[in-house]
């Protein structure tokens, strides 16, 4: 199904957009976001490691059907936030609690969300080399008739085939060709709102070359050219110069 013929009628969208951002006062908002609240509660026993237990996909699962999460930018800041108890995957088993990206995927009707995983001992290189994804959430409209949202692990983390598995739906309208879509913030963002597909938001350190002079700073942001400053010295390889000890602090 093409984007452009999902143009929904969120009913109703006003309620919805502000259950969204917080911002609507009403009682429909208010207890939505109540709901919502209970979602950053671990599902079941959080673990550290790469297991089912070290990543709420359940839970995870929950918040795309409800508002407690607008896009895939909010999800991935829920998905880091310790306090939300959703993530606790260490693939590298330093101890130390990896981050989560969301990389959002589209492909014909069919809109995935891929959660990669980047190892805490390999902040140094960029995540599309070191990324590893862990779980995927598909999303699509199957036959005009129903809304189908799937959750699976992949096989980088320890889990049993038949029961961590997720999988929900839910009937949907179609009125005067437009898709009707009565809730849920994230159901509007993947449907409905017109964006770029999200492509994670992480921080990593470049680690120059022992021989270079001197150090520049650059930040990389996604679709935008390099830009090469004047009036420095020196070479080096790659995207970096720079003093022994400094790393470039570089945004993917």
């Amino acid at each position: 199904m093409r984007a452009e013929h999902l143009i929904a009628i969120c009913l109703p969208l006003a309620v919805l957009l502000g259950a969204c951002d917080a911002t609507e006062s009403s009682e429909k908002t208010a207890d939505a976001a109540a709901s919502d609240a209970s979602v950053t509660v671990a599902t079941h026993d959080l673990e550290p490691g790469k297991t089912a237990a070290s990543f709420q996909l359940q839970a995870v699962m929950e918040l795309v059907k409800g508002y407690a999460v607008a896009d895939a930018k909010a999800l991935e800041a829920k998905l880091n936030d310790p306090e939300a108890k959703l993530n606790a995957v260490d693939l590298d088993e330093d101890g130390v609690t990896d981050f989560v990206e969301v990389v959002e995927v589209k492909s014909g009707g069919v809109t995935t969300l891929e959660f990669r995983v980047i190892p805490s001992t390999k902040q140094d290189k960029p995540p599309a080399q070191v990324g590893v994804v862990i779980a995927t959430i598909t999303f699509s409209v199957e036959n005009n008739e129903k809304l189908v949202v799937h959750g699976a692990f992949t096989d980088h983390i320890d889990h049993h085939a038949d029961i961590h598995v997720y999988h929900h739906e839910e009937p949907v309208v179609y009125e005067h060709g437009a898709l009707v879509i009565a809730h849920g913030c994230f159901f509007h963002y993947i449907f409905v709102l017109e964006h770029e597909p999200y492509h994670g938001h992480h921080h990593y350190i470049v680690i120059e070359a022992p021989h270079a002079p001197h150090v520049d700073v650059h930040v990389h942001h996604k679709h935008k050219k390099h830009k090469k400053h004047k009036g420095h010295k020196g070479k080096a390889k790659g995207h970096y110069k720079g003093h022994g000890g400094h790393g470039v602090i570089v945004e993917w």
